[in-house]
């Protein structure tokens, strides 16, 4: 019984089925060409915008879905900011992108082909989740692929931050 927001939503597939869990959903992406198809329900919306468009001020939102988007965020600091002020306070945050230790997942093992895709960002569990504490946001779960759910640290919980470098250059030097 809350609300949706599905950031990023390319074709629209994913709004709509959010729209059938939710009360309401708002699906947004900057290129019109891919959402000119998505069936209309009474509760979804597809907006051609980013979410720090004014539409979304008085907005606060369940959910909010950042699948396969927030890589390509040249600052995803500022997306940050913006989303806690569009969360409720009890609201939880999805991110999935692909984490560098499995670019076998998702590029066919080909991690240069990853630097091809408009990536501004190249992510481990450890390094999304250095950004997001140092942003209020907790892990609630998450995996290496890299898929997560986050939440405000609304209690002000003190987190560690660490360092996984080391680790990172392992893999470039894998892949290299």
């Amino acid at each position: 019984n809350t609300s949706c927001l599905d950031v990023g939503c390319g074709s629209g597939a994913t709004s709509f089925i959010f729209a059938n869990f939710f009360k309401s959903t708002i699906g947004i992406d900057l290129a019109k060409e891919y959402t000119k198809n998505v069936e209309q329900l009474d509760n979804l919306k597809i907006l051609h915008t980013t979410i720090h468009d004014k539409f979304f001020d008085d907005k606060k939102f369940g959910f909010i879905n950042y699948c396969h988007v927030f890589e390509h965020i040249n600052d995803p600091l500022k997306d940050l900011e913006r989303l806690k002020k569009i969360i409720k306070d009890d609201g939880y945050l999805y991110i999935e992108v692909p984490g560098i230790y499995h670019t076998d997942q998702w590029y066919d093992g080909n991690f240069f082909h990853s630097l091809e895709m408009d990536h501004t960002h190249f992510l481990t569990l450890t390094t999304l989740k250095n950004m997001m504490i140092k942003n209020d946001f907790e892990l609630v779960h998450g995996d290496e692929i890299i898929r997560s759910i986050w939440k405000l640290n609304k209690d002000k919980k003190v987190f560690f931050i660490e360092n996984d470098f080391n680790n990172i250059l392992k893999q470039i030097k894998k892949s290299d």
